[in-house]
């Protein structure tokens, strides 16, 4: 039986387990079933096209010969990417509305600019690593199609630092923006935001529903901001930031939506600031505190009691941490993901976690844990 023949539901079944990228497109010649579905407009207005790595022309080509109506584009990782090539690609294709550069290494300020022009609207946006993209070009494409903008991501992009006092003048022209990645990393020596630009960042895009400004400058009066003007928010990142038990507190007594939150790396929180009747963050359901090195086993422990809808909990490398902090994960109700590694948990431990789980999926993970329970846990002076 050929592709010809099968019935329509196991076609489709099987085009289910075909990537949406270059592959699909070169399975077209293959049988009139891929030319047909390959035709169908409709087909790639809800498809992504996906073209990773190398760049293969011959391919993309045919992929893009087949996609009149295309709507997303995904050149992840692809180092060949020009501005010349973007250019082609988006006066072909004015209806794309997803865009996704990260790591396009070669794209400078006309990339931005022809977006700016070609494309008839822009709902998402990732320019991520793309280090010759400076601020200036930014604001201008934002200033165009920045109502209707919702998902931005410019982590790691060193081009934004040469005019970085401006990254939050694009605030002024985002009003529905509900996604927002400033993620740095820890091995630049200046950070892409500030506690002002955040501040101004939470009082106009009011929409926010996700921010990601790890290593930034944050501090009390941005948090604050965040807190009064952002009720949306549902996912917030603030690992290696200074954050007190203050800032905890108003995050739980405002952001009753808030159900992720990455504090990794914070060393400024205290064992005490951690503790849940301080910052009343019950409704959380994934929590990162990697890091935080002084919580303890008691607190630990009192997280997993008061948090009960935790799904996420991750603790990497708090050395303080023994078996005593995860007692309560033994018949903890929705718990499905525990990252104890390097803590002074021990995988005897951790099978018995995973023997006895609740809700009978529990995945652990315990790198670089000791064997066996040790009869004191790590103290330090």
């Amino acid at each position: 039986m050929t592709l010809n023949e099968i019935p329509d539901e196991m076609f489709m079944h099987i085009c289910r387990y075909i990537a949406k990228d270059v592959t699909l497109a070169a399975l077209k010649s293959t049988c009139w079933r891929f030319h047909r579905l390959l035709e169908d407009s409709t087909f790639w207005r809800e498809s992504r096209l996906t073209i990773h790595g190398v760049l293969k022309i011959g391919l993309v080509s045919r992929a893009l010969s087949s996609a009149p109506c295309l709507r997303q584009l995904d050149l992840r990782d692809c180092l060949q990417v020009t501005d010349e090539f973007l250019y082609h690609v988006m006066c072909r294709f004015p209806t794309i509305d997803d865009v996704d550069l990260t790591g396009c290494v070669l794209l400078t300020d006309n990339s931005m600019s022809v977006m700016r022009h070609c494309l008839h609207r822009l709902t998402s946006l990732s320019i991520s690593r793309c280090h010759l993209i400076t601020c200036y070009a930014l604001v201008q494409l934002v200033k165009r199609h920045g109502t209707t903008l919702k998902h931005l991501d410019l982590s790691n992009s060193v081009g934004l630092l040469k005019d970085r006092y401006r990254i939050a003048e694009i605030a002024d022209h985002l009003p529905n923006l509900t996604s927002l990645s400033v993620d740095w990393s820890s091995r630049y020596d200046r950070t892409l935001i500030l506690d002002a630009d955040l501040s101004r960042v939470a009082l106009l895009c009011r929409k926010l529903q996700r921010l990601d400004s790890g290593s930034s400058h944050v501090h009390t009066s941005s948090i604050d901001s965040l807190a009064t003007h952002c009720g949306d928010l549902r996912r917030l990142n603030l690992a290696n930031c200074f954050v007190r038990l203050a800032d905890l507190a108003k995050l739980g007594c405002r952001l009753q939506r808030l159900d992720q939150l990455n504090l990794s790396g914070c060393n400024s929180l205290s064992d005490a600031a951690l503790e849940p009747s301080h910052h009343q963050l019950y409704r959380l359901r994934h929590l990162n505190l990697s890091c935080c090195f002084y919580l303890e086993s008691e607190t630990c422990n009192e997280i997993l009691v008061k948090l009960t809808q935790l799904r996420e909990y991750m603790i990497r490398e708090c050395f303080r941490v023994t078996e005593r902090g995860l007692t309560a994960a033994l018949g903890h109700p929705a718990l499905f993901y525990l990252d104890v590694s390097g803590t002074a948990v021990s995988r005897e431990y951790v099978d018995t976690l995973r023997a006895s789980s609740v809700t009978e999926c529990l995945t652990v993970v315990a790198d670089r844990c000791p064997p066996h329970t040790r009869q004191k846990g790590i103290t330090w002076t």
